[in-house]
């Protein structure tokens, strides 16, 4: 994270840092995908403090005190909105995917996966919101880290009533919270990502091979790539043609780390799919290896994709 971003995260772990619980605030957009959700951390070493913010927009206010637990599975606390909990339990205990399982059951599977990734003595709990459709939730929550216990708060949106493909709830829970869970275990485990490219990059990547694992489904497209300046919207066909090194240096001054982790992560899922195309199973699995490979060495994406080497 650089940039306003930063700078903003950092006034928003001073100011949550000397109070207690949940805070309201707005999160500017640079350097944040979308406009309808954003999901992100921030970690005080110093005060050994977690800082997890979800922004969901909504024309029904959202309060924190308005969920209330409806299951703990693993290291997972679902909460559902007190007005309309039997609809999010329904939605929890819905089948999804190809083996079936519940998208409750699938989201502890996905991530159960990205913490074994991890050599980690921190246990982190993690408190799921089901946020109903048209509804907000715009909160930052702090919690300290006690002992090898610790916890973050994210919240999602459901739909019930609006048609939207199958996989749609569990691609987006999934995607996300491995993603910002990614950022937590580097945090935690003492043995942080080389630089914030190669967080960014590596988050991203894991977020594609915990959906493979739940959907089977491979190539997953990324993300919409929102470039900071409008100008370099079509620059996608040309980067593809262009030396890895060379990508780095083109992009690095203009973009911030998310951006960049978004472009890396679509050049490595292409890479992949190219290599393995003759089956969609096997390019899942050589890609979740990947997943495997860039953790355990700690990748730089800095200086190459780490594929062929």
């Amino acid at each position: 994270m650089n940039g306003i971003r930063a700078l903003f995260l950092s006034c928003l772990a001073i100011v949550l840092n000397s109070c207690a619980g949940t805070q309201a605030y707005k999160i500017p957009t640079y350097g944040v995908t979308g406009n309808v959700e954003a999901h992100g951390i921030n970690y005080n070493k110093f005060l050994g403090r977690l800082i997890s913010y979800s922004t969901i927009n909504g024309r029904l206010k959202s309060e924190p005190d308005a969920y209330i637990e409806i299951a703990r599975q693993g290291p997972i606390v679902f909460l559902g909105h007190k007005d309309h909990l039997e609809a999010a339990k329904a939605v929890l205990a819905k089948p999804c995917c190809t083996d079936g399982k519940t998208n409750a059951d699938n989201i502890v599977k996905a991530v159960q996966w990205t913490r074994d990734l991890f050599d980690l003595d921190t246990e982190v709990q993690i408190e799921i919101l089901l946020v109903p459709d048209a509804y907000n939730y715009q909160y930052a929550t702090r919690y300290k880290i006690k002992g090898n216990q610790a916890k973050v708060r994210f919240a999602f949106h459901y739909y019930d009533e609006r048609p939207v493909p199958e996989t749609h709830f569990i691609e987006s829970i999934v995607g996300t919270l491995t993603h910002e869970l990614t950022h937590v275990y580097f945090k935690l485990s003492g043995n942080p990502a080389k630089n914030d490219i190669s967080n960014e990059t590596a988050a991203t990547t894991i977020n594609v091979c915990a959906q493979t694992l739940i959907t089977q489904n491979f190539p997953i497209t990324v993300s919409h790539i929102s470039f900071v300046n409008a100008d370099d919207e079509d620059l996608m066909p040309e980067i593809r043609k262009t030396e890895y090194h060379e990508i780095i240096n083109k992009i690095k001054d203009d973009n911030p780390p998310t951006i960049i982790g978004q472009i890396l992560a679509t050049l490595i899922v292409e890479k992949i799919d190219e290599k393995y195309n003759t089956s969609d199973q096997l390019a899942a699995e050589k890609m979740r290896e990947y997943c495997q490979h860039i953790i355990k060495t700690r990748h730089d994406f800095e200086i190459s994709m780490g594929i062929d080497e």
